[in-house]
């Protein structure tokens, strides 16, 4: 075999190598993305029930504010009440 020959295996090798590199990065890159999806769906799960619990907590305010106004106006006339020793 000659120095040409010698060349032309090392080349071949290189690049054998280089494809096995690209084949590898590319699998790998593709389990990233099969994850990035996979992340990126419970991103927007999670984004979606924040926002009804966000939307629930203000629900529930209302409702305390609602409970506070009532509790009121029942000693109110419970005070009433008793003034007028019913």
């Amino acid at each position: 075999m000659g120095p040409a020959m010698e060349k032309i295996d090392i080349l071949e090798e290189r690049v054998r190598l280089a494809v096995r590199h690209i084949e590898l990065l590319t699998s790998r890159n593709e389990a990233l993305m099969r994850n990035f999806r996979k992340l990126q769906q419970e991103h927007d799960l999670l984004t979606s029930e924040n926002s009804q619990a966000r939307q629930v907590l203000v629900e529930v305010e209302k409702l305390r504010e609602e409970r506070r106004i009532t509790r009121q106006k029942c000693e109110r006339l419970l005070a009433k009440f008793q003034k007028m020793n019913i």
